[in-house]
């Protein structure tokens, strides 16, 4: 009966300091991005979780009318570079829930179209 006891003081102690420490319970959100150019681009995203974690996404366009996308779920922040040919453009869609906002000029349509200028990014 005691050691009943002490597994569940356990594990309301450890459901608080999960709750009380830094980073984690944040509220984040939930990211979807479509990427669609010509040619050779390509897209390498940095996503941070809610629990601190980063992980790298890469996705290439190759030929006349690609499209890649990439969708994460519990996402703090994050940032996405891009290389988009000379002579061409690359457009991105940007869906997102929670806290995380449209990082683009144009909010309502959340949308924005990189010219081939060679290297850019986006933070969100």
């Amino acid at each position: 009966m005691l050691g009943r006891h002490i597994k569940n003081a356990v594990v309301l102690i450890s459901v608080a300091i999960g709750l009380t420490a830094p980073g984690f319970g944040t509220d984040g959100g939930d990211v979807s991005m479509k990427f669609a150019g010509e040619k050779d681009w390509s897209v390498t995203c940095t996503f941070t979780k809610d629990n601190g974690k980063t992980r790298d996404v890469r996705r290439k366009g190759k030929g006349f009318s690609s499209i890649e996308s990439i969708a994460k779920r519990n996402i703090a922040s994050g940032t996405c570079t891009l290389f988009v040919p000379e002579d061409t453009s690359l457009k991105v869609s940007f869906t997102s829930n929670g806290a995380i906002a449209c990082p683009f000029e144009d909010k309502d349509s959340c949308v924005a179209i990189f010219t081939g200028s060679g290297e850019t990014s986006f933070a969100f």
